[in-house]
């Protein structure tokens, strides 16, 4: 049975309708307790939604970023949704809502003008959007409030389900945790494409005894007596191209 995806109090009726057709949702205070605009658990872990305009993005990112900080230490699941469309113009930015009576995009806001430009404000957020990404935090963009309800749904439902194949197959592991030797990292991102058995903590091992990636590398022989790490490293260093 999927959880219930609680919604924030703020946020529209309208918007809250088109989701419980697909889930069940139920309204709670979660800007007050410090939580995004969307939470719901899934595989016993909690997710969370940020939802912000287009504009609010543009006038202060630090702000939305600061926001973005302060839910994070509560759920480190988060994914922040931009809804609008933004345009770069040459003096800034424009954005456009898509109206609800007619089947067009009107503009909302204009960021820069001719007597106040704001200059590469489209690359800043674009920059913005990157480090986010960086940092663990997914940005979606939809373009209007239908867009957003299949957006969060699609969301919801994906993060219950507990196999996903998308390129399984073409992209490495994703690294564990942060490791504070870079040298570490490099060994470990060496490894992974061979599938050869080394994991995060025989690369710790590796580069404890041996101080970097290049004397590992370099070695004739592995101070480690761990069988299966001397003969992981033995199948890397055949496959590329090292004697043992």
């Amino acid at each position: 049975m999927l959880e219930t995806l609680l919604v924030d109090i703020f946020e529209p009726d309208t918007l809250l309708e088109l989701i419980k057709t697909s889930i069940p949702t139920r309204k709670e205070s979660l800007n007050v307790k410090g939580f995004a605009d969307y939470y719901w658990l899934a595989n016993s872990q909690g997710e969370q939604v940020e939802r912000k305009q287009v504009g609010e993005v543009l006038g202060s990112m630090d702000n939305v970023e600061g926001q973005i900080r302060k839910e994070l230490m509560l759920c480190p699941n988060l994914t922040l949704l931009v809804e609008g469309v933004i345009e770069p113009t040459e003096v800034g930015c424009d954005t456009y809502v898509k109206s609800l009576d007619k089947p067009y995009y009107r503009l909302s806001h204009s960021f820069g003008s001719k007597k106040y430009p704001q200059y590469g404000l489209y690359s800043k957020y674009v920059a913005w959007k990157w480090q986010l990404w960086k940092a663990g935090v997914i940005v979606i963009e939809t373009s209007c409030l239908d867009a957003t309800a299949l957006a969060i749904v699609s969301l919801y439902k994906n993060s219950h389900n507990p196999e996903h194949t998308t390129l399984r197959r073409y992209l490495r592991d994703k690294l564990p945790t942060w490791q504070p030797n870079p040298q570490i990292e490099a060994l470990w991102g060496l490894a992974q494409p061979f599938k050869v058995g080394l994991g995060i903590e025989r690369c710790s091992e590796l580069i404890a005894s041996h101080e970097s990636i290049w004397a590992v590398l370099h070695s004739k022989g592995v101070i480690i007596e761990d069988k299966a790490t001397i003969t992981a490293l033995a199948k890397l260093l055949r496959i590329i191209g090292k004697e043992e």
